[in-house]
């Protein structure tokens, strides 16, 4: 719980850019860019747009199943070119990046 507080603590804005939507009997699936900005404990902030599908399965208007894809790419990219150019503006010391997290899956 601790790591989940401190992960979204760090989101300083987020919004969702809907590109397409459509839905096969239970299962909804929509299509876009997530833009977000992320504040690092080093005091670097981040942001980027990344592609992003939201799956949903609905019965009775309950969810059953929801899904989040990322392609965490774009964010990595971000991520090095911040540090770079804090490095060399002397702000912040390079530091190493982690792999990006796979995509979260949780029941509904």
């Amino acid at each position: 719980m601790k790591a989940l507080r401190e992960t979204y603590a760090a989101i300083r804005d987020m919004r969702y850019h809907p590109i397409s939507q459509f839905a096969s009997g239970e299962h909804m699936v929509f299509v876009g860019e997530l833009q977000w900005s992320l504040g690092l404990p080093d005091g670097l902030i981040v942001d980027t747009r990344m592609p992003f599908v939201v799956r949903l399965q609905v019965r009775n208007g309950k969810v059953l199943e929801h899904q989040d894809t990322a392609d965490y790419k774009p964010f990595v990219v971000a991520l090095h070119a911040a540090r770079a150019k804090a490095a060399r503006s002397g702000t912040t010391s390079p530091q190493p990046v982690a792999p990006a997290a796979p995509a979260a899956k949780s029941g509904g």
